[in-house]
């Protein structure tokens, strides 16, 4: 939440997007894996949500010079939406429920970082395969051309290009750590606090950034998982378990 945060205050997510969107030129079919590939990646690290609001802000022009009904419109939105929620299968930060699964098969059958995406990361993609084929196949015949994409608008001003390239360091040094979890043997939640204390140091995090966080999120996540160790301690689980 807090590279998410991060990276929504600095623009780094609207400039990458951005950059790979104007490849486009405002063809369809190149529109649209563009859109859904880049939807795929930043909800792999961000929310779902925020991700597709986040696109929806920079495809709205495009979208409003279509007609009416346009198969377009139609592939660009249902890509964004299946892209944004197959990308958060990808990683165990991608979605809460992803923490939660990790969370309960600690004792049993331990599952860091790394060994979640090699688990998850194919069907996701196998998934967005199959998505982009059902509605690339439309577009074919499509002649339309969108106007060129813009960046959305940033969220602040004062942000510095330092302070883009110390999130994107921090980012990859975090994300590496995460994946490396098995040589190092540092916890996953050790360290979530890199970016934390890094970019709360450098000033890229404030503390009005730290509250717009949703923090009802994590409290949900934290009450769901001592609610499941208190049903599985009581013996109330085995008890429900043999009434089925």
């Amino acid at each position: 939440l807090v590279l998410a945060r991060a990276a929504e205050r600095t623009g780094l997510d609207r400039h990458v997007a951005g950059r790979v969107l104007a490849w486009t030129r405002g063809s369809p079919s190149r529109l649209l894996p563009a859109v859904m590939a880049l939807a795929f990646v930043f909800s792999m690290f961000m929310s779902n949500t925020a991700t597709a609001a986040m696109m929806l802000a920079m495809l709205r022009p495009a979208l409003a010079s279509l007609p009416e009904g346009s198969k377009t419109a139609r592939a660009l939105l249902l890509g964004l939406a299946c892209a944004a929620n197959l990308g958060g299968m990808a990683t165990i930060i991608g979605t809460p429920p992803n923490a939660i699964a990790a969370a309960l098969l600690e004792d049993d059958a331990p599952v860091d970082f790394l060994r979640w995406v090699f688990l998850a990361l194919p069907p996701a993609l196998l998934l967005f395969a199959v998505v982009w084929a059902l509605l690339a196949r439309p577009l074919i015949r499509e002649k339309s051309t969108l106007p060129p994409l813009q960046e959305a608008p940033r969220e602040g001003s004062g942000v510095r290009r330092w302070q883009r390239l110390l999130t994107l360091a921090v980012f990859a040094v975090t994300v590496l750590l995460w994946m490396s979890g098995e040589w190092h043997g540092i916890p996953t939640g050790v360290v979530a606090f890199v970016p934390i204390v890094a970019l709360s140091m450098a000033g890229v995090i404030r503390k009005q950034d730290m509250r717009a966080i949703d923090w009802d999120v994590l409290i949900l996540l934290a009450g769901g998982l001592s609610l499941g160790v208190g049903i599985e301690k009581s013996g109330l689980a085995e008890w429900l378990a043999g009434l089925v």
